[in-house]
């Protein structure tokens, strides 16, 4: 019997000495999740292991009142450093200074107390003495001892669960890493059961202890289970139509969603590749640098924005990356569209002032010539109708460039630029009364605002039969233009801005239509109302 109590307190030493190989390694991946707690774990396992070869060799009531109490003070550490370890892992909690001592004040300060002052009181200990097991003391608990056993396995529980969580909410590789942590108690669970039913007299907890944290230290630092925080499976869910990737910090794919997969071309367990690898068509190691991503399939261009988002654990270090593909095909196309509309459109403005205008020219210098020998009425009406040939011309050529989106603008001075417009804009005696102060500006395109208040103040001379007075000035939010002539119906006031609307003879249906898509090019709203003097009033908001 002494040789094999011996030979047990030698295991118990090399079993005790195992964990600190560990520490080394633990302490240089302090920053990975769940170091910390793994760190309470290692001390906890060396603890039991040391107290249990104490209480084996002990052979008088001192020795044994030691080595129990080390053994409570093991157990205490093992259970706080496994919640621990799962609420890091987990993301729960930011393990600090302040965290670890609230975690041992609960599950290990208060035992060790009461453990160690028994002697005055007997509530940890009503008696305790060696015995003739090879590895415990023959002890009788007192009502604190079974306090601190319900507080223990209520720390092993909530690790457990905390874990188990993990397990059934996570995916890819994040669920195989914490299947394993889970796994780690199974050392526990196994060589207990042979303690129980083969070998009742000798504790073969230390042994346990030590394949747990070897099992758990593997599972966070040396397995491929690269250590992503849980929040990425969380946002990466995959039922979403976006293609979503999870990329460690040496740019390999961990984890992907169905879209990602499908757009890939891959099989659904491609997982620990580059991503330039997954989808060779992009340099993926730099896709903060890009805004748009194309993906070339089935002979289709298929365009995307990523959207790229850091994955830091629980210290806010930068474990890696999630990157979500937001999918803008018909956008882009959309906008190709437009742009072959815009050159068509150009092409057609580009034609209106050579081939219609060249000939008008000639017209008009042609008429000059005949003026004399023809009779006054004829006369007028040919001029009249070469006017509003012209003026059709011009404004067909500004309606082909005023509903494009204004990208560059500049500070205008209101009143210098209103000025302007009303001399070249054919008032016919009308008169302006501008309200504008003399420091107002606005933020646009000079010459297309220009057009607005031409286009405006020829309105309100063509519909009116009387001069109108006309009338500039500011709103909270933009700037106004009134007359005092008929006004606009009520019924009339959202047709007046559609392309060819008209109640004058000789308009062209254009003017206001234009002024409407030059201010939706800047981003403007522009509604037709009634003036204070009854006339014809209009609001443009640039906010």
């Amino acid at each position: 019997m002494a040789s094999v109590r011996v030979w047990l307190v030698g295991l118990y030493i090399v079993a005790g000495l195992l964990p600190l190989f560990l520490f080394p390694y633990v302490l240089d991946n302090r920053d990975k999740p769940g170091a910390t707690g793994l760190v309470l774990l290692l001390f906890g396992a060396t603890v039991w292991s040391v107290a249990t070869a104490v209480v084996t060799m002990a052979t008088t009531g001192t020795p044994a009142f030691v080595g129990e109490n080390l053994t409570s003070l093991g157990a205490g550490v093992l259970g706080t450093g496994w919640v621990l370890m799962a609420a890091e892992y987990a993301g729960i909690v930011v393990p600090s200074r302040s965290t670890v001592g609230a975690v041992l004040g609960v599950g290990v300060v208060p035992q060790q107390l009461v453990a160690w002052t028994n002697p005055f009181h007997g509530l940890y200990y009503q008696s305790i003495a060696p015995s003739a097991s090879l590895t415990s003391a023959s002890t009788d608990v007192g009502p604190a001892f079974w306090v601190f056993v319900v507080v223990g396995y209520t720390f092993f529980s909530v690790g457990f669960l905390v874990l188990l969580t993990e397990v059934l909410t996570a995916g890819g590789v994040r669920r195989k890493q914490s299947v394993f942590l889970l796994a780690s108690t199974l050392p526990i669970v196994l060589l207990s059961s042979i303690s129980v039913f083969a070998f009742p007299e000798v504790s073969l907890s230390p042994f346990s202890f030590v394949g747990m944290v070897f099992i758990v230290t593997w599972a966070l630092f040396r397995s491929d289970f690269l250590d992503i925080v849980p929040i990425a499976r969380k946002e990466l869910v995959a039922t979403m139509h976006d293609p979503m990737l999870t990329l460690d910090e040496q740019g390999q794919v961990i984890d992907s969603n169905a879209a990602a997969r499908a757009l890939a071309e891959v099989e659904s367990e491609y997982t620990g590749v580059q991503a330039s690898e997954f989808l060779p068509d992009r340099a993926w190691q730099s896709v903060d640098d890009e805004t748009h991503v194309t993906v070339t399939r089935d002979g289709r261009d298929r365009h995307f924005v990523p959207d790229v988002s850091r994955l830091t654990d629980a210290r806010g270090n930068e474990r890696g990356r999630l990157v979500v593909l937001r999918e803008v095909t018909r956008l882009k196309e959309h906008e190709q569209q437009l742009e072959r509309q815009n050159e068509r459109l150009e092409q057609f403005a580009s034609m209106i002032s050579h081939d219609l205008r060249n000939p008008l020219n000639a017209a008009q210098l042609r008429f000059d010539i005949i003026r004399d020998e023809a009779t006054e009425e004829h006369a007028a009406a040919v001029e009249r109708n070469l006017d509003r040939m012209e003026r059709m011309i011009d404004d067909m050529l500004t309606v082909a460039r005023a509903g494009a989106d204004v990208e560059d603008t500049e500070p205008v001075d209101l009143p210098s630029l209103v000025a302007e417009a009303w001399d070249t804009a054919e008032t016919d005696g009308a008169t302006l009364h501008s309200d504008l102060p003399p420091d107002t500006t606005v933020a646009a395109d000079p010459s297309r605002l220009r057009n607005v208040f031409e286009n405006l103040f020829r309105n309100a001379t063509d519909h009116n039969t009387a001069p109108p007075t006309v009338r500039v000035g500011t709103l909270p939010d933009g700037f106004y233009v009134e007359d005092d002539g008929s006004g606009i119906p009520d019924d009339e006031r959202d047709a007046v801005f559609d392309r060819g609307y008209t109640t004058s003879d000789d308009g062209t249906g254009l003017g206001l239509s234009i002024v409407s898509d030059i201010v939706e090019g800047h981003g403007w709203e522009i509604t037709a109302t009634d003036g204070e003097a009854g006339g014809a009033r209009f609001e443009i908001t640039t906010e």
